[in-house]
């Protein structure tokens, strides 16, 4: 049975995205059956049991102003600026 598999560019994507977030061994690893199955292994030990907690913000970050949210955090990271 034929595997339904991402393209190479989605695959790319997700194991960067995994090796940023969690450390995943995946990068540069071919595009197969088995290692799409490893990161699905991995997004459930990982990411999945924080996933409820993630559902939960939704609630509490309605009505909040998040362009000023993302402007404090650029002031933030900016080299000019100093931590206080």
């Amino acid at each position: 049975r034929l595997a339904d598999l991402p393209s190479q560019e989605a695959w790319a994507s997700a194991v960067a995205l995994a090796s940023s977030l969690w450390g995943s061994q995946l990068g540069g690893r071919a595009l197969n059956a088995k290692n799409v199955s490893q990161l699905r292994t991995e997004i459930d030990e990982k990411v999945l049991p924080h996933w409820a907690s993630a559902e939960d913000l939704v609630p509490a970050l309605e009505g909040v102003d998040h362009g000023a949210i993302v402007a404090c955090w650029a002031a933030r990271r900016s080299p000019t600026s100093r931590v206080l």
